[in-house]
């Protein structure tokens, strides 16, 4: 009971990062408010099997949350997230491939993970979508829809969390 106490402090400190701007005392309000125990319960739920867990500790790793900023460590964990169904890991995902945040730019990569999300009802990744499919070459477009086809036979449909909102 503790730890789950733990993941929903932890995920209303980064929630309320993530909402509006953020000045120096915010900033330095939300880093202190994530301790070195907390970022150990995420982890542990996140390996037990907790997506929530792992999208919100793919966050703090992405934005530098209490710990050091680590694009490799926020994409394992946002990884983990969206191949268990989670639009909202998958949007980020697709962000740092646009962004080029701890991988190689890639629009075609960006887009499939877009699509995916937007297939599971993200209203942010949908808008992506739209501006990414100006960026791309029909060719593609057609590779994007491949790599979401085998995307879908690689995702269990049960683990897919649909409707837990979209703020990011």
């Amino acid at each position: 009971m503790k730890l789950r106490m733990d993941i929903i402090a932890l995920t209303l400190a980064v929630s309320l990062g993530a909402c509006g701007s953020e000045s120096g005392d915010e900033k330095n309000a939300e880093t202190s408010a994530l301790s070195a125990s907390q970022i150990a319960g995420f982890r542990q739920a996140a390996t037990h099997g907790d997506v929530e867990a792992a999208y919100r500790l793919g966050l703090i790793y992405a934005r530098g949350t209490g710990v050091a900023q680590d694009f490799t460590e926020a994409y394992g964990w946002l990884h983990e997230a969206a191949m268990q169904g989670y639009p909202k890991a998958q949007y980020f995902l697709g962000e740092m491939y646009v962004k080029g945040d701890g991988v190689a730019v890639d629009y075609v990569e960006a887009l499939t993970w877009f699509w995916v999300a937007t297939s599971l009802g993200d209203k942010y990744a949908q808008k992506r979508m739209r501006a990414m499919t100006t960026r791309i070459s029909t060719k593609q477009l057609d590779e994007a829809k491949r790599k979401v086809d085998e995307l879908w036979k690689n995702m269990p449909r049960d683990y897919m969390v649909i409707g837990k909102g979209a703020m990011h």
